[in-house]
């Protein structure tokens, strides 16, 4: 966070008690120079393999079953859950409606090849928008509700 902004981050941490993530965002963020971010959270990472390299923190893999557990999860009491990372995760869970909200942040920065958010040809949707945020720094972020 060069600026000092943390564009929301906090806010959405408070807001959940439970991520899921790709086998790749997981190994990604273990890849990063800090300590794993989410101990305070009920961590899922969808993964073919279960290769814990977290095992004193909360993390769980699911490694068959996905919507199944996925629909399991939803239906517990607690906060929201957040998908983080995991393009093929990401067109899973919405090829079977079990993705109710999206915010996308657009960063001004052109990469030239990069891996797509939706990767997989998920099916067609509708999305209402429900709000938007500029940041100085050029990064928007806009949220959509399942329509």
């Amino acid at each position: 966070m060069p600026t000092g902004t943390e564009y929301g981050y906090k806010d959405l941490m408070d807001s959940i008690d439970t991520i899921i993530m790709g086998g790749k965002t997981y190994r990604a963020v273990l890849d990063m120079d800090f300590e794993w971010p989410y101990s305070d959270k009920a961590c899922y990472i969808v993964s073919h393999r279960n290769t814990n390299l977290t095992p004193t923190k909360n993390v769980k893999f699911i490694t068959e079953n996905v919507v199944e557990t996925v629909k399991a999860l939803k239906q517990q009491d607690g906060k929201d859950i957040w998908l983080v990372g995991g393009g093929q995760v990401i067109t899973l869970l919405l090829n079977h409606d079990l993705v109710d909200e999206m915010q996308i942040c657009y960063i001004p920065v052109i990469l030239g090849n990069g891996i797509p958010l939706f990767p997989n040809q998920p099916k067609e949707s509708t999305w209402k928008f429900a709000g938007s945020e500029a940041y100085d720094s050029g990064i928007v972020k806009i949220t959509y509700v399942i329509g």
